[in-house]
């Protein structure tokens, strides 16, 4: 008795266990990933060198628009690559620094073979600038280098034509328009770290609809900023560049194209 006692609260026990599962939706949990030590970049106060490939400026746009959504990000992880960080790339895109013709990272990209070469048909290879930006920064040493990029033309003026008003001198002679996600966009969130840090979570700046969402809802702008309402990013760090930030504000006015 005793034992169908036991095998019949077994039995609505596994019913209720079921029957409070079934109907739990299946919604996919992002998780921010631990940032790895080696994505720290380094020189990122250095004056950009014009013959040196850096990883945040010059690489991440071209894996962030042709390489990581839907394929080589954190949830897809294709052929077990993932490319949404210095770290990830290194352990799972098989680089050899200093040697491009023996990585697979740069081999993919100029395969003759459409059914191996990367970005997979029916999508466009890379145009031959994004191709050689990869081999070079690959030849260079494959390393984690960010720079500060001169966005201040006030430096390079004669004193005798400053203007008298300099309450935001850092502005002058910036006007941008045509804004590109791709070209204009992304690398100023490389250039201060905000890729590394946000992959993954509530604020995801290394996709065009990460940020676009940020953008549209005002936190973009609002943390950049330093809106008291918002928390300040760089966080911890000093606001960044205004013409840079013009430039996010810019690509907002024009209707956050994906471009």
């Amino acid at each position: 008795m005793n034992a169908i006692l036991r095998l019949v609260l077994s039995i609505v026990l596994f019913s209720l266990a079921f029957a409070a599962c079934k109907h739990e939706p299946n919604i996919p949990v992002v998780v921010k990933l631990p940032t790895d030590p080696i994505d720290q970049p380094t020189g990122g106060n250095n004056p950009c060198d014009p013959d040196t490939i850096y990883f945040e400026r010059d690489v991440v746009p071209i894996f962030t628009t042709y390489c990581m959504s839907g394929c080589h990000d954190e949830v897809t992880a294709s052929g077990g690559v993932v490319l949404t960080s210095f770290s990830r790339v290194i352990s799972t895109a098989d680089v050899r620094p200093g040697d491009p013709n023996a990585s697979d990272l740069y081999e993919v990209l100029v395969e003759t073979d459409v059914n191996k070469r990367m970005p997979q048909s029916p999508l466009d290879p890379l145009s031959a600038e994004n191709i050689e930006i990869i081999r070079k920064w690959i030849e260079q040493g494959a390393l984690n280098l960010t720079c500060k990029p001169d966005t201040n033309p006030v430096d390079t003026m004669p004193i005798d034509t400053l203007p008298t008003d300099t309450t935001d001198t850092n502005t002058i002679g910036c006007n941008p328009t045509n804004i590109s996600f791709a070209n204009d966009v992304t690398p100023v969130f490389s250039n201060y770290g905000c890729i590394g840090c946000h992959s993954g979570g509530t604020v995801i700046l290394n996709t065009y609809v990460g940020a676009k969402t940020v953008a549209d809802n005002g936190r973009l702008v609002g943390a950049i900023t330093h809106d008291p309402a918002y928390q300040e990013m760089p966080q911890g760090g000093a606001k960044m560049d205004s013409c840079d930030i013009k430039i996010i504000e810019t690509w907002i006015t024009e209707g956050t194209l994906d471009n």
